[in-house]
């Protein structure tokens, strides 16, 4: 279906309304949930509760190590006259995970089995009690994918479904660009295999400290199953050079990332420059344009939009190794 807001054209499909409909029903299961948490942590009435299980649990799919860890736990308490069984931590139906062992071990420090500690009860709902009176960020993680494919999806239905085909380019031969052999001075072919290079050696550096990394865990562990070693080391151990071959190895593939995003940058303004008038909006200044360039296939692109593409990815890898880096020192 199609149809035009003003003068631009929107393209609705049957998977753009499911896709919109999964967005906005994971967004607001996140933001129900969060609301939920901060209602039952505002009115939570504290009761004794007995600790019969209490156990850090792994899962595989952890953001930086492959796995994530949860908790295992079950109490009683009584409320009103009833008794009740619970296994929360933390209110909600979304669980906290934590990318360190560490970590989830700290928060189930206080509570050992057979002891008697202090849960939460929200009236509303008397059998959901909790040990730690605090929201978690869990919610915000679906508001925000929902709220990012939402974003995606409409920006894809909106405008040209033809960017970045069929454009009208003028001879490269026809250039007047006196800096084409140059970037900020520099040889641009030079920029563009130095960036791929880093690019490869980045990841690979990170993959062999990675792996040093849990050759030493093991070690230190004993290579029992089940073992949770701590690992304390001064920065020229093993254990401190592998760590900073990881940080190094992120640091080379952002870096590679940055100088193939700024050389693509510059071959796009060139292939711009090349455009006969009247020249299509700046996909960069329009994200309608972009997105849907982003998502047609290669083979439909011309010289332009193949550029156009390149230029959009890089930005998009660079926007998701910031929030990995902001990540590793911030939170």
């Amino acid at each position: 279906m199609q149809f035009t807001v003003g003068e631009t054209p929107v393209t609705v499909t049957k998977w753009t309304v499911v896709a919109l409909l999964l967005a906005t029903a994971c967004a607001g299961y996140g933001g129900y949930d969060y609301v939920q948490q901060s209602a039952a942590v505002e009115d939570a009435v504290a009761v004794d509760a007995t600790i019969h299980e209490a156990a850090v649990e792994s899962d595989s799919g952890g953001r930086r190590s492959g796995i994530q860890y949860g908790f295992d736990v079950e109490f009683t308490y009584r409320y009103e006259g009833t008794e009740y069984t619970s296994d929360r931590v933390f209110p909600g139906s979304i669980s906290r995970q934590y990318d360190s062992r560490s970590d989830a071990e700290a928060v189930l420090e206080p509570y050992e089995p057979n002891a008697t500690v202090t849960a939460y009860v929200d009236p509303s709902a008397p059998g959901e009690a909790f040990l730690e009176r605090q929201t978690t960020s869990g919610p915000f993680v679906f508001v925000g994918g929902g709220a990012v494919v939402f974003a995606l999806v409409a920006l894809n239905a909106i405008g040209a479904r033809d960017p970045g085909q069929h454009t009208d380019l003028r001879p490269e031969r026809e250039s007047t660009d006196a800096d084409a052999g140059t970037l900020l001075g520099v040889d641009r072919n030079a920029v563009n295999t130095a960036s791929k290079r880093l690019m490869v050696a980045g990841p690979v550096l990170v993959l062999v400290s990675v792996l040093a990394l849990v050759g030493i865990l093991l070690a230190a562990g004993g290579g029992a199953p089940g073992a949770s070693p701590t690992l304390e080391s001064e920065p020229t151990d093993p254990a401190g050079l592998a760590v900073f071959g990881l940080a190094g190895g992120l640091g080379l593939l952002v870096l590679g990332v940055v100088l193939y995003l700024t050389w693509s940058f510059g071959e796009y303004r060139r292939v711009r420059a090349r455009v006969r008038e009247p020249r299509p909006p700046s996909p960069f200044r329009h994200p309608s344009r972009l997105v849907t360039i982003l998502g047609t296939d290669d083979d439909d692109l011309d010289a332009y939009g193949w550029r156009v593409k390149r230029t959009g990815f890089a930005l998009a890898v660079l926007a998701v190794l910031g929030a990995v880096v902001a990540e590793l020192l911030v939170f």
